[in-house]
């Protein structure tokens, strides 16, 4: 018996490791160079973040208007034990905001005619005789129980409007991740990088188990003891998410008439994968964010300013509202943010 395709065999794997490692440990250029020019709202911008982060608050912060960024800047500490500061370089678990990657896997398959979105749940999964894909898109239903093996995901009537939103990434959602695998015949996370993250530039976004020990993943805290918690699922850095609303808005990732369907609210302000609502001064704004212990992340679209924010937070604290109503002040409700009305999504 001869072992050389053993040999071959054990040689590549550990090659393929060790490019992995020097993947994950070679210095990674920055996405500071897309910071191309002062803007004064970058002033105001920082100096509210740095109150913030006076009072306890750490984590990342970028704004763009249009394709400019107009600041991407970290604030306190992604590992306190190592003392290692939050920059732009950071990763944040996303947690709910996956959903958005999710709602636009659903309409990609449906626009290659694999499925549709009136279909019933349990034709792909087990699921109640009357539910549909968009039930669950929109959180119209909302699963409060998922099982994976030959059981039935049980059913609350109609979702209250807050229910699930921002929690972790939801039963509703987890349930849709499984139909993604039974139409296309891949892992969930295989589909969502071959299909949306690669093509779409989304280099640095990958998922954690909690074992992968790359030192940009921030560590969460739990306030006011500061016990660590490590940041499992989803994690990506702010640009990734940039770069995807990019892609979103260009069409790139789902054709005009989908992204019209995506952005269309149902009764409880769900659209698919984005809460869309109007901000106190009136503008539009289609986000979501993910709420879970130790992080919180956050991803807003003013399509009338064409203005993005993203906030990533790896602190307890409940930092995300307001943070985020200052930065909507400050970028989309003030006086001096009222310029021309930008018309896309």
């Amino acid at each position: 018996m001869s072992y050389r395709p053993l040999i071959r065999a054990a040689l590549a794997t550990v090659l393929a490791g060790s490019a992995a490692c020097a993947r994950m440990s070679r210095m990674e250029s920055p996405y500071l160079s897309q910071v191309t020019t002062a803007d004064p709202a970058a002033g105001q911008v920082d100096q509210a973040m740095k109150s913030f982060a006076a009072q306890g608050f750490s984590g990342t912060v970028l704004i763009a208007e249009g394709s400019r960024v107009i600041i991407y800047k970290g604030y306190g500490q992604a590992n306190r034990a190592r003392e290692l500061p939050n920059t732009a370089e950071s990763r944040y678990p996303l947690g709910a905001v996956e959903n958005v990657f999710t709602a636009a896997a659903m309409l990609r398959l449906e626009e290659e005619g694999k499925i549709s979105t009136k279909d019933l749940v349990n034709r792909f999964v087990p699921a109640p005789a009357d539910l549909r894909i968009d039930d669950l898109l929109s959180r119209n239903r909302e699963v409060t129980a998922v099982a994976y093996a030959g059981g039935m995901a049980s059913m609350t009537g109609p979702a209250d409007p807050l229910a699930e939103r921002f929690a972790e990434t939801g039963a509703s959602y987890v349930t849709l991740r499984k139909v993604i695998e039974q139409v296309t015949g891949e892992s969930y996370e295989n589909y969502i990088s071959n299909h949306l993250l690669i093509p779409n530039g989304l280099t640095r976004t990958f998922w954690d188990n909690g074992a992968v020990g790359d030192s940009l993943v921030a560590r969460g805290y739990r306030e006011p003891l500061g016990e660590t918690v490590i940041a499992k699922g989803m994690v990506a850095p702010l640009a990734d998410l940039y770069q995807f609303r990019l892609a979103l808005r260009d069409n790139k990732v789902v054709s005009p008439e989908s992204k019209r369907r995506m952005f269309a609210p149902a009764p409880n302000g769900y659209g698919y994968g984005w809460v869309v609502s109007t901000t106190p001064g009136g503008v539009r704004v289609t986000e979501h964010a993910g709420d879970q212990v130790g992080f919180q992340t956050w991803i807003a679209y003013y399509p009338d300013r064409d203005v993005l924010i993203l906030l990533g937070v790896n602190n307890d604290g409940g930092w995300r509202r307001p943070i985020s109503e200052r930065l909507t002040e400050i970028m989309v409700d003030s006086a001096s943010a009222m310029g021309a009305v930008v018309s896309s999504q």
